[in-house]
């Protein structure tokens, strides 16, 4: 049921973190994998996949480019690859106060931003309008949303004691995810498994969103006099910060494409 045997997956953003984990899972049930990347510099991701036997191929291609986007498909497909499963992980961070955000970086998205809360908003929505096109063609669209993750990318946060203890005491799993944590998600979404699954955003993250939802339902319960003293309040950054995750979300199609 969780058989990727036969398949390929072309997965972006696979050289680290949660890209990384997705490529390598999409390996370990047994598919091939072309990886897009920048540059060829980083391998790791290719070695990992041939340690297990499976085939990993590299194409190049800046992402952020049409040109380059548009001439990818031909030459993949060109070289004889039959894409079964597609990943998009490929993510980007830029951190300014919203009120001095520039307009350059709308399109690439950041942290404590809203164009970073907003392309979020839009891979959801992107997600339940191509699995409404798509269904009747056997193809399942969905997303992945992460939490609070250890990558690079959010290194920042790492690195700063009061942030990261104040983000840690409010995942109920009581740590951080780490990229292998996406593994079962990535080849369950991927896999047959959930061949009746599409249009839904999976949430992976240590169970953040289920507390912000209860807070803000006891919140919403409350009258305001009892708002006035009461300690839920102090949940409020999190309702904000929920909508600006620091990772990547992945969309993937299951077989076929």
């Amino acid at each position: 049921m969780f058989s990727l045997e036969g398949q390929t997956a072309l997965v972006t953003g696979g050289t680290r973190g949660i890209g990384q984990a997705a490529a390598v899972a999409l390996a370990e049930g047994g598919a091939d994998v072309v990886l897009i990347q920048r540059d060829r510099t980083n391998t790791a991701t290719q070695q990992a996949i041939e340690a297990l036997g499976r085939k990993a191929t590299i194409y190049t291609a800046d992402l952020s480019s049409p040109a380059e986007v548009a001439a990818l498909t031909p030459a993949v497909l060109e070289d004889g690859h039959k894409i079964h499963v597609l990943v998009n992980c490929a993510g980007i961070q830029r951190r300014h106060p919203c009120a001095q955000f520039p307009d350059s970086d709308w399109n690439e998205g950041g942290l404590t931003v809203p164009a970073y809360a907003a392309s979020k908003g839009a891979v959801a929505q992107l997600t339940k309008s191509l699995a409404n096109e798509w269904a009747a063609k056997g193809i399942a669209v969905n997303a992945i949303a992460p939490g609070y993750i250890d990558t690079d990318m959010n290194r920042a946060l790492l690195a700063d004691p009061d942030r990261l203890r104040s983000i840690s005491e409010r995942i109920p799993a009581g740590r951080w995810g780490v990229p292998d944590d996406f593994k079962g998600s990535v080849l369950f979404l991927a896999s047959a498994a959930s061949s009746y699954v599409s249009g839904h955003v999976l949430v992976v993250d240590g169970g953040w969103m289920g507390r912000q939802m209860v807070n803000r339902s006891t919140l919403f319960s409350l009258d305001r006099q009892e708002i006035a003293s009461s300690p839920v309040p102090r949940y409020d950054p999190g309702w904000k910060s929920f909508r600006m995750v620091t990772s990547d979300v992945c969309l993937l199609v299951p077989p076929d494409l």
